[in-house]
């Protein structure tokens, strides 16, 4: 038995045997001849986790090393430990997989022909009695999300055994406390014996969470079954691999509203891309709902959700991911519910979502913004410019003291030259309200971050003479404020401010709407992946 509470002063090298199909049976691994290299320490399969081969515990299923059948290209079969990498890559050479391939689904339009789905269909509907929408008008709108995904550097982890044989997990890049429990389950240990220290725990957004999963149950495995000290870096365990945040999603809706533009019922189809497992799928379905249930009290919301299955990464999205996709969708049909009734955009949202201090703070700015655009509109032709204000309040009380901080506002202002073919945000101005406790410019700073993040979502795209347009996403100004509604808790801004950063996607379409029909340069806007 190896000695836990030897220190070592070196981490052992780490690398890995990952799958070069997409999809296929695995017949058999042979590591007899690798485990012989002289300083091997050990090499480690599916077979040798403790306890439930699954990253995501409580919050979705996702297999941390392949177990009968390999899901997606560069999936982990096995992990090689050793003195050296120079050690581990050739006890890797010597690992023999033996694989029967099989066909794969691949994207979103064969899941959908092929019928291809985790499970049945889920269904929301927030009223059980027949729906009469006689009388009503109708809006129809039909949106489809290219994958976000990311090969960004996700930084390291530390982790080591301790005495009372558990694992202490460092890392300096992200917090490791909310996954605790996930690790436990994956170990078979008590989540008491999950030991963390994260010395700069606020440095990544709280929406990249889950993508450090893989990341931290390797090292913690192989601490464990090692009793050694191990490190992993993020570049060499994904090695290229796309780490997909959310993906392909397909949402189609049908709203119903009143003459004066308030919404009556809202019906949306949403089927996405969840990939090889379910991952945490289900987060960012309770996102989206999260945003049509604001409507439910005056509202008839239903909502169709197919679990789509693909042989990509599995779905590593939060409930962030899905309020964000709610919100675009929502804003979406206010503004055509708007033109269907000649009404300004703001007038329409204030009948149908709560605005809180963030909004009625910004309205000023924005009917003065909007005024100097106008203006400006008027004396130019081939540039314009355009402004919208965007609002969050999804703030649910919690008890009769506090909530849960999810109320804020932002104005955005946009400039389109088609002269010059750029697109540049001049301007940024957001509020956010949550519960706090700590510093406040650093948690400004925070959200500043996250807003940048949520701006990494879009791209612009023109094909005339076959160029891409300049854009310059960073606004000359940005302006960020937090208000405080006590200090009894203490929940990040980071989903609200990523959000919020939809106020940027809404005033670019409106700039392009400024050019009418006779606009000279072909600008089409996407939410893309632009890592």
């Amino acid at each position: 038995m190896v000695d836990q509470n030897k220190n070592n002063v070196l981490p052992l090298e780490l690398t890995y045997v990952q799958s070069p199909y997409e999809y296929a049976e695995i017949v058999s691994i042979d590591t007899s001849e690798a485990i012989k290299v002289p300083g091997v320490v050990s090499i480690i399969t599916a077979n040798d986790i403790p306890g439930d081969n699954n990253i995501l515990g409580s919050q979705g299923s996702c297999e941390l090393l392949a177990e009968k059948f390999v899901n997606y290209q560069g999936q982990i079969l096995a992990i090689v430990v050793a003195e050296d990498i120079k050690i581990a890559n050739e006890a890797v050479s010597l690992i023999e997989v033996d694989y029967k391939p099989l066909p794969p689904i691949q994207g979103l339009l064969e899941a959908i022909d092929f019928d291809s789905k985790h499970h049945d269909s889920k269904e929301f509907n927030s009223i059980d009695n027949d729906f009469n929408d006689q009388g009503l008008d109708f809006v129809d709108t039909d949106h489809w999300f290219s994958e976000n995904a990311s090969t960004v550097d996700l930084g390291s982890v530390t982790a080591e055994p301790n005495k009372d044989g558990g694992v202490h997990i460092r890392t300096a890049n992200f917090n490791v406390t909310d996954i605790a429990s996930s690790l436990a389950k994956l170990l078979s240990l008590n989540e008491t014996q999950i030991f963390t220290d994260s010395s700069d725990c606020d440095s990544f957004p709280k929406v990249t969470q889950l993508r450090y999963n893989h990341i931290m149950g390797i090292a913690a495995l192989s601490s464990l079954i090692t009793g050694k000290k191990i490190q992993v870096v993020s570049r060499t365990l994904f090695n290229g691999i796309k780490v997909i945040n959310c993906g392909e999603v397909k949402i189609q809706s049908r709203v119903g509203f009143d003459s004066e533009g308030k919404i009556i019922s809202f019906d949306s189809n949403l089927k996405l891309d969840c990939g090889s497992e379910l991952g945490s799928s289900e987060l960012i379905f309770l996102g989206f709902l999260k945003v049509l249930k604001k409507l439910e009290d005056e509202a008839r919301v239903t909502a169709n959700f197919d679990h789509c299955k693909t042989n990509l990464i599995p779905n590593m999205g939060t409930i962030q991911e899905g309020v964000w996709l709610g919100l675009m969708v929502l804003d979406d049909v206010i503004n055509k519910i708007a033109v269907k009734i000649s009404e300004p955009v703001n007038e329409v949202r204030k009948k149908n979502m709560a605005t809180g201090r963030p909004y009625r703070r910004l309205e000023k700015i924005y009917s003065k913004k909007l005024k100097e655009v106008n203006a400006f509109n008027d004396k130019n032709e081939s540039t314009k410019k355009s402004v919208y204000l965007f609002n969050v309040d999804l703030s649910e009380k919690l008890d009769d003291k506090k909530g849960e901080g999810m109320n804020g506002a932002a104005v955005a202002e946009v400039e389109v030259d088609v002269i010059n073919e750029t697109l540049k945000l001049c301007y940024s101005n957001f509020i956010q309200e949550y519960n706090w406790t700590g510093l406040y410019n650093r948690q400004r700073s925070i959200s500043v971050t996250s807003f940048l993040k949520g701006l990494d979502r879009l791209s612009v795209n023109h094909f005339s003479n076959s160029e891409r347009v300049r854009n310059n996403l960073f606004p000359d100004e940005l302006l960020c404020d937090v208000i405080s509604i006590n200090d009894e808790s203490s929940t990040t801004s980071t989903t609200l401010s990523y959000c919020l950063s939809l106020s940027v996607y809404f005033a670019i379409l409106e700039v392009i709407k400024n050019f009418d029909s006779g606009l000279p340069l072909n600008i089409s806007f996407d939410i893309l992946n632009t890592s």
